[in-house]
């Protein structure tokens, strides 16, 4: 699964390709979190490239945090 094909993107408008680029992303951290190992498995080099940049690696320690159970809403802020 690949989370980074944005192919055609630039036609669409701004929400849209929201939910086309963190849709897939959103759908797997999901199934990861109810427990699905397939989906953790998947995100992993997602979650490994998003930490190695300086704006997302913040995002990539939550994700993380969700997945690893986490549920406080002071993740969030």
């Amino acid at each position: 699964m690949s989370f980074r094909g944005n192919e055609g993107a630039a036609q669409l408008d701004p929400l849209a390709q929201l939910r086309q680029a963190w849709g897939p992303v959103v759908a797997a951290a999901i199934a990861a979190a109810q427990g699905s190992p397939e989906a953790a498995a998947q995100l992993e080099p997602f979650l490994q490239d998003l930490a190695s940049q300086d704006d997302w690696s913040a995002l990539a320690g939550i994700l993380r945090q969700i997945l690893g159970g986490a549920r406080q809403v002071a993740l969030l802020e």
